[in-house]
């Protein structure tokens, strides 16, 4: 608008700058034919045109008078001419700013609510869903009424425009805007924050409940499939939650409170985490992080090991290594208690090396003293998805000069099955080192058996519930039977798990199980008592009823 208004105002004065030329040859022109009459007038009356005959002629010629006010006219117009322009030019001025800042307005006004709106889904976006909930926070002021905001976050959106497009899952996108919108009603606005991020804001709350009755609202709208061309989806949602005033007393905070529980629920596998509940369970997890960390660096970590031995010979075959930790305080605490606690805290990679190095010794002792046993060794999920994982192994393995087919890692089955491409390609990479790879409690995912023909996999370890639930009925002998023929016909080594009674033993070698594991061969023990538990098992000859009780509890 400036320029525009400068550009006028330049135009302007160049228009009194030609009136004001126009009057000053007008009155050049004028004072010339003065001159010139005056001349003619003298020279007629007098003979001369001399100073006294110029005067005479002024003085005696009326028409010469008349002819004298022409300069003077021509100065006035001027003058008149620029001062009527200038007041002109004011007014015109004047109405063009009013006229162009107006237009400016409207167009600020539509870029503002353009930048505040989303093209995609004609939600409201992020910039919009701040003031919006700044002013309900405003708006409410002192009440005991609680503002909540909830953001959700579809699950595998990336996974869904690869395989379908980008268009296709813009359509995904409209189409779950469209679900949120109505699962809001009136009580809630809702927003896109970005992606597949959404946001919805909801007043006048008592207490949490209402942000999870949202979510479940929320939930219960997205169970129905989409349908995107020729392709049936199945959308979940992940939601973080975040309320005042614990959480956030202005708008940026409670967003961003809501976005990292949102992210914490991702991690943890939940669809809801209320910011709350997790900056508690952090407070508490940080301590036990400490206590983990102090615990690798002041040896109080142990291996312990479980042997599996052969069905037919019941020779020992291999060992599973099992970690422990000695608290000082608590006394044995199972992984259970912390493996996923590690996880979050970024810890599980050094617990990783730790337990890969102890193992890859154990190994080492045994070939030392003749006992050439392969060792297996359990690997997170978390691990399965670090890179490094492969350059890590290779390394210990060169450090310790073991042979790499000594060593089995066992994978749980959802971890090897659930993502493919970053998990395959670990998994072959650590295969392409010369290790073993083993599925581990197989059967309690959805991994077909002929699904791992494309993962470099050397056996599988039956689940302890299927073998628990072994006698009963005939259709569970069947499944076992079937996953075992495909198996050994796959080239797979089938090892039983949760062997607890010389019965099953019989059972899963008749069925062609090649290796048994569980309490009836032994328990977990420290690895520094497993040579003189191997000398045992072999004075007794492997045979089950050969050992008493008390063998089997140590």
């Amino acid at each position: 608008m400036p320029d525009q208004i400068g550009l006028l105002a330049t135009n302007i004065a160049l228009l009194r700058s030609r009136a004001n030329r126009f009057a000053y040859v007008g009155m050049a022109i004028a004072v010339a034919a003065v001159l010139v009459a005056t001349a003619i007038t003298a020279y007629m009356a007098e003979g001369n045109i001399g100073f006294a005959a110029l005067l005479a002629a002024q003085a005696s010629s009326p028409a010469l008078w008349l002819l004298d006010i022409l300069p003077f006219a021509y100065a006035f117009w001027g003058q008149y001419s620029a001062v009527l322009l200038a007041r002109e030019a004011g007014s015109l001025i004047e109405r063009e700013t009013e006229d162009l800042r107006a237009r400016q307005e409207l167009l600020e006004a539509k870029n503002i609510q353009h930048s505040a709106m989303d093209d995609l889904t004609g939600l409201a976006g992020r910039a919009l869903f701040l003031d919006v909930t700044q002013d309900a926070l405003e708006t409410r002021g002192r009440s005991a009424d609680r503002v909540g905001v909830l953001v959700v976050d579809l699950r595998d959106f990336k996974g869904i425009n690869a395989a379908l497009g980008l268009s296709n899952g813009d359509r995904v996108l409209r189409a779950v805007a469209r679900r949120l919108r109505e699962a809001a009603g009136d009580s809630a606005r809702v927003a896109r924050l970005g992606g597949d991020r959404f946001a919805l804001l909801q007043a006048g709350l008592t207490s949490r409940d209402g942000l999870v009755l949202l979510a479940k609202r929320v939930e219960r709208a997205m169970e129905a499939p989409i349908i995107v061309g020729n392709q049936t989806l199945s959308l979940s949602l992940t939601a973080g939650a975040a309320m005042t005033p614990d959480d956030g007393r202005d708008a940026e905070a409670l967003l961003n409170c809501a976005e990292l529980a949102m992210d914490d629920a991702k991690q943890q596998g939940t669809p809801l985490s209320f910011y709350a509940a997790m900056r508690a369970r952090k407070a508490v997890s940080g301590g036990v992080s400490d206590e983990l960390r102090a615990a690798i660096e002041q040896n109080q970590l142990t291996l312990y090991a479980q042997p599996i031995v052969e069905a037919e010979s019941r020779q020992i075959r291999s060992v599973e290594t099992l970690l422990r930790w000695e608290h000082p305080q608590r006394g044995m605490i199972m992984p259970g208690e912390f493996i996923a606690r590690a996880e979050r805290s970024g810890l599980i990679m050094d617990l990783t090396r730790w337990v890969l190095r102890r193992s890859l010794q154990l190994a080492k002792e045994l070939q030392r003293v003749g006992q050439s046993l392969d060792v297996s060794i359990n690997i997170s999920a978390r691990s399965m998805l670090d890179p490094h994982l492969p350059d890590m192994l290779r390394d210990l393995i060169a450090e310790i000069q073991i042979h790499p087919e000594r060593l089995i890692l066992e994978i749980v089955e959802d971890t090897a099955m659930s993502d493919r491409v970053s998990t395959q390609h670990v998994i072959t990479q650590l295969a392409g080192l010369g290790v073993q790879i083993s599925i581990d409690d197989f059967g309690t995912g959805y991994s077909q058996l002929a699904s791992l023909q494309r993962l470099p996999v050397n056996e599988i370890k039956i689940d302890r519930s299927f073998v628990a639930d072994l006698f009963a009925s005939e259709a569970d002998v069947t499944l076992m039977e079937a996953t075992i023929n495909m198996g050994r016909a796959l080239g797979l080594r089938i090892v039983g798990e949760g062997v607890e009674d010389e019965q099953h033993a019989q059972r899963l070698t008749e069925l062609g199980c090649h290796c048994l594991q569980g309490f009836h061969v032994a328990r977990p023990m420290p690895s520094s008592e497993l040579l003189s538990w191997m000398e045992r098992w072999k004075l007794y000859g492997g045979a089950s009823d050969a050992a008493d009780e008390e063998l089997r509890a140590v």
